[in-house]
């Protein structure tokens, strides 16, 4: 379901609706679509990974996962984007071929800098750490409520994608986005959750 909303929030960049991105505006080609997918899928699977693994373990584990779940989520989810952006370069022909450096910059597109924690979490690595707040930290994963679910992704998806988009704008992108990514991995949870609680009672 990740996967889903990364690739409508990417198809709707591509077709710059609502409005174009004020800094991305006219570079987007559709390859964009494959790496949202891609982006999404890998946030949510990190995210709600790491909540369902913490949620089994002491309370001060699950406060300590919040921020690690952040740096961790802002990094493997994000390089689907950084090789989108290295592959346009490559076929728009601002570069004659994709050295062994540039794959393994795009695997890392951080600089080895204590503010690099700061970039993570810009990367969107701050959903992933809201995610892991309300679901494990504050125990609310294995809640049997849609909304529950619902609200924990919406939330997690507008206040993971407000810092990039306030950058990049236009902010309110960040509701638009978080709301179709959040209510969908709310939903792909919510369900998992049923079917599980469902199979233990057998």
């Amino acid at each position: 379901m990740g996967g889903v909303g990364g690739a409508i929030n990417a198809w709707w960049c591509y077709a710059k609706f609502p409005v174009p991105s004020d800094v991305f505006s006219g570079q987007f080609t559709w390859h964009i679509v494959p790496a949202g997918a891609a982006h999404g899928a890998l946030l949510a699977l990190v995210g709600v990974g790491l909540a369902a693994r913490l949620s089994k373990k002491p309370l001060w584990m699950r406060w300590v996962g919040v921020p690690v779940s952040g740096i961790i989520c802002g990094w493997i989810p994000y390089i689907p984007i950084s090789l989108y952006v290295s592959s346009v370069k490559l076929w728009s022909g601002d570069i004659a071929g994709l050295s062994r450096e540039d794959i393994l910059r795009a695997l890392w597109p951080f600089r080895l800098e204590l503010e690099t924690l700061w970039t993570l979490f810009q990367a969107f690595g701050l959903a992933g750490s809201v995610f892991v707040l309300l679901a494990a930290a504050c125990g609310l994963l294995k809640s049997r409520r849609l909304l529950t679910h619902v609200l924990i992704g919406a939330v997690s998806g507008c206040a993971g994608s407000f810092w990039w988009w306030l950058a990049f704008k236009p902010w309110y992108f960040s509701v638009l986005h978080g709301a179709i990514w959040g209510s969908l991995v709310g939903y792909g949870v919510w369900k998992s959750q049923q079917q599980l609680q469902h199979s233990s009672s057998y």
